[in-house]
């Protein structure tokens, strides 16, 4: 029992201080002792005691074994999972064990299992109690809905570890051939070369030498990854030794292991360095063989990776189980092609394959680069000597030009999906007038430079050369090197990144053309040839398609693009006219994606439809233009209708409204830029113009849920899902309105069927368009959003006065000239019977989702107009649907 006990005490005890490797072991000790039966065969009420409390020890136990397993992820993810499902099964109403089982799932990169996981525990416990999940399980599963997973299970990857060592014994495997082909005072100089070549690769990553063993060393590290570091270093040098000494030249074998080590002379004479000498001595030359915590523990990228491999004999001895080895590409192996051609700024270009691109994610991890992955996105690599050493060698000045010429240039590139990673030789500081550089920049160690990063020398000391590198989506690129005009080589490095791109939608488009293009196009003579003796003329022409881009996640292109070419050939089915641009080309391959679309006139409607600049009354003119798409949309209601309730529809009429007063992001723009406390705005009623009083938020929500079946009506067809005026652009007769950025999963909550809605929803989203919201964007743009509304606030617990400004919310013509159109172009049974209700509270959903975006809203006066319209629309439908649309003070 003590053993027990004190075994979690000290596992929840290194949980909580970070150390996850200890918590796990402390934790699996526990364990052990708590599975076993007390005392089998006796009966007693002090005996029941102790069995209880042994069940709950191993409760406790199981629990903080998955937490640790959680957070130390990739391998370690199997035993979390496995702890949660123990724990549910011994406790099914824990909701702590199904709240691990839930992110241990997510973790291991399995969302749909995850969201199940909820819905099992959601029925549970409404079925077997009556009860509801706690409102800390809702919002994990809000996170897992937006795709995010809980940091914790990001930690612990090559995470320091605290009251853990990572234990290295390197030994010089070359020493005893040595010293048989060279006489005896040669080769004891080769040993203390290779030894000092190894402790200066221990020193650079921060190691602490433990212990000398003839040929070798034990060292000890904080993490993994400086252990990590350090090897390949100790590779790194022996390898450059060996290239300006041939006949004396040394190679490096390693074993790496991890564990509990509450002094340096424990570690040393503990389990962990047994395990790492075993690892050592089954060693090739210049192989890393690592135990299997240490590859869990080390994050594999581009430029490394574990292996596991099997015992290279039969007689080796046991205590080593799932060995791994630590294989990488060296830089003498990188591909590099010279490319024809220089660029402007005086650069040779040589291309780069894949392994080239993996040892440049192996130099770029080494330099301290955080997130050193490359391919799948365009990603730029800007190399330089570093800031201030122009000032000791003005040859090789010009650093902080170039740094200030990246930073200019920054926006760009991130506008186009292209990173930015910049690697110097010394540490880097903002030039004059910025507050900060804002891409990452990596400080390269001495020995990585050469090879594929050049370098030049300047007396004892080496910098980096200034070179770029362009990595494609593919994981091929091209090198820069030879740099002269900086300004010109920062834009010729986006320009190779664009021309890659571009290469790529012009394949798309001539494929289009070869298949036989119904799209507008134009043929211009521009050359007459002269004509050969079979021929009658010859002329040069040129073929122009136009076509615009769009860049996103790769699953957003893959479902939006998707869904409009469905939508598209539904309509040419039915011999309608597109809905949307034709979509002429997908690619999903890189990181962002994109798809290729017909062009359309770039004129958005928000733009023409209104009489003023301020965007607050509709032109009666354009009235028309509005109602001629109500009836296109409505051709597509009918179309795809079908009787049923869609899955989202919980989501738009209830789900959004609990969930997104939670976000931080919502908390943290009300935060910045009204001030206070949000939940205490929520809890007011507002009074607008005339006296039309609306209820509180939360008193609104309230009535949602008390009413939520009514609401959810048998209608559902595909939709726009955003029918926001900048969504929409004019034909080139400037007659007709196309559709761009169909939105068919709100927030992350894929509930399945992508686009399926209730029409009436889609209809909302465009009320809430033309009724406040583009006025409210336009004062933004301009400036002017202080003239929205003016409020008077009475103080704590008293109504919210909200008087017009240029926004005029209550008795708007609007809003009944567009409830007509609503009515007039769909039937029924489409619309059905709480259609008005909902209406008006799918447009206070579509204003509720600007409010936890402070960068579109940025002003708090814009703000409070938005959540004036949402309380607004919402106490409108409250009121359609009790069939009441009175506006009176003494309806409250």
């Amino acid at each position: 029992m003590e053993e027990a006990t004190d075994a979690i005490a000290r596992a929840e005890e290194r949980l909580e201080g970070g150390d996850l490797v200890g918590a796990s072991m402390a934790a699996t000790a526990a364990l052990e002792v708590a599975e076993r039966e007390l005392l089998p065969g006796l009966e007693g009420d002090w005996i029941e005691e102790h069995r209880q409390a042994l069940a709950g020890t191993r409760l406790r136990a199981l629990e903080c074994r998955a937490e640790a397993a959680l957070r130390l992820g990739g391998p370690a993810l199997a035993t979390a999972e496995r702890a949660a499902r123990d724990l549910i099964g011994i406790s099914p109403y824990r909701e702590s064990a199904h709240q691990l089982l839930m992110r241990s799932l997510a973790a291991r990169g399995d969302p749909p299992e995850a969201l199940a996981a909820y819905e099992a525990l959601r029925k549970l416990l409404r079925d077997e109690l009556g009860a509801t999940p706690s409102a800390e399980t809702v919002e994990l599963h809000q996170r897992l809905l937006e795709g995010e997973v809980d940091d914790s299970t990001r930690q612990g990857k090559g995470a320091p570890l605290s009251g853990t060592l990572t234990i290295v014994v390197a030994e010089l495997v070359e020493a005893d051939r040595l010293a048989g082909h060279i006489d005896e005072e040669a080769a004891a100089a080769v040993r203390v070369t290779g030894l000092q070549l190894m402790r200066d690769a221990a020193r650079t990553s921060e190691g602490k030498e433990l212990q000398m063993t003839g040929d070798g060393l034990v060292i000890a590290f904080a993490s993994v990854l400086k252990a990590l570091s350090c090897v390949t270093l100790m590779q790194q040098f022996a390898a450059h030794h060996a290239r300006l000494n041939p006949e004396r030249g040394v190679a490096v074998r390693s074993g790496i292991s991890v564990g509990e080590a509450p002094s340096e002379e424990a570690a040393l004479l503990g389990g962990a360095a047994a395990i790492a000498r075993e690892l050592c001595r089954r060693a090739g030359p210049d192989q890393v063989l690592v135990n299997e915590l240490v590859a869990s523990l080390a994050p594999a990228t581009g430029g490394h990776e574990f292996v596991e491999i099997e015992p290279r004999a039969p007689d080796e001895r046991p205590g080593v189980p799932a060995v791994h080895e630590l294989r990488w590409r060296s830089g003498a192996q990188y591909g590099a092609e010279p490319i024809a051609g220089a660029d402007p700024g005086g650069s040779e270009l040589t291309a780069l394959d894949e392994v080239a691109v993996g040892e440049l994610e192996r130099i770029l991890q080494l330099s301290g680069i955080v997130d050193a992955q490359l391919g799948d996105h365009y990603s730029v690599v800007f190399a330089y000597p570093g800031q201030g050493v122009g000032d000791l060698h003005l040859e090789l000045s010009g650093c902080t030009t170039q740094v200030c010429a990246i930073l200019e240039e920054t926006s760009t590139f991130e506008q186009h999906g292209v990173h930015v990673i910049g690697l110097s030789t010394e540490p880097s500081v903002p030039p004059s007038g910025c507050a900060e550089i804002s891409f990452p920049v990596g400080i390269v160690p001495q020995d990585l430079l050469g090879g594929i990063l050049p370098a030049v020398e300047r007396g004892d000391r080496r910098y980096s050369a200034r070179s770029s590198f362009v990595v494609f989506p593919d994981r091929t690129g091209v090198r820069m090197t030879g740099v002269s005009d900086v300004l010109a080589h920062v834009r010729k490095s986006f320009d190779i990144a664009m021309g890659r791109r571009l290469s790529g939608y012009r394949d798309a488009a001539l494929a289009h053309l070869a298949q036989g293009s119904s799209l507008p196009s134009s043929v211009d003579v521009r050359e007459l040839l002269a004509p050969g003796a079979d021929s009658v003329g010859i002329a040069r022409v040129e073929v122009n398609l136009d076509l615009v881009s769009k860049l996103a996640a790769p699953d957003v292109i893959a479902s939006e693009a998707g869904y409009i070419d469905r939508i598209n050939r539904l309509f040419e089915e039915h011999r309608l006219e597109r809905l949307f641009p034709a979509v002429v080309s997908i690619c999903t391959e890189e990181n962002p994606a994109w798809y290729l679309m017909e062009a359309v006139n770039p004129v958005p409607l928000d733009s023409l439809v209104f009489e003023d600049d301020a965007r607050t009354v509709l032109r009666t003119d354009r009235r028309q233009l509005l109602a001629g798409l109500v009836e296109r949309v409505a051709a597509l209601y009918e179309l795809t209708f079908r009787p049923e309730v869609p899955r989202v529809a919980r989501y738009h009429y209830l789900g959004r409204f609990l969930d997104i007063p939670g976000r931080d992001d919502a908390q943290a723009t009300f935060a910045s830029l009204v001030g206070g406390e949000l939940e205490s705005l929520l809890a007011r009623r507002v009074v607008l113009d005339g006296g039309f009083t609306c209820r509180s938020f939360r008193e609104q929500v309230d009535f949602l849920e008390r009413n939520l079946d009514a609401l959810l009506e048998p209608v559902g067809a595909y939709i726009h899902g955003d029918l926001h005026l900048p969504n929409m652009l004019l034909d080139e007769a400037g007659e007709k309105v196309v559709l761009i950025d169909p939105r068919v999963v709100w927030d992350g909550n894929d509930v399945g069927d992508p686009g399926f809605c209730d029409p009436v929803y889609d209809l909302a989203t465009l009320l809430h368009s033309i009724h406040a919201m583009s006025a409210i964007l336009r004062a933004i743009e301009t400036g002017k959003t202080e003239a929205l509304l003016d409020t008077e606030d009475p103080g704590p617990g008293e109504p919210l006065v909200v008087k017009p400004g240029v926004l005029q919310l209550h008795d708007n013509p609007v809003l009944e000239w567009f409830a007509g159109w609503v009515e007039h172009a769909l039937p029924p049974s489409v619309l059905g019977t709480s259609w008005r209700a909902r209406l008006h509270i799918g447009a206070a959903n579509a204003f509720l989702g600007w409010l936890k975006y402070a960068r579109a809203i940025q002003t708090g006066d814009a703000w409070l107009a938005t959540y004036a319209a949402v309380v607004y629309h919402l106490e409108c439908g409250r009121r359609q649907l009790k069939g009441d649309a009175g506006g009176g003070e003494g309806d409250v």
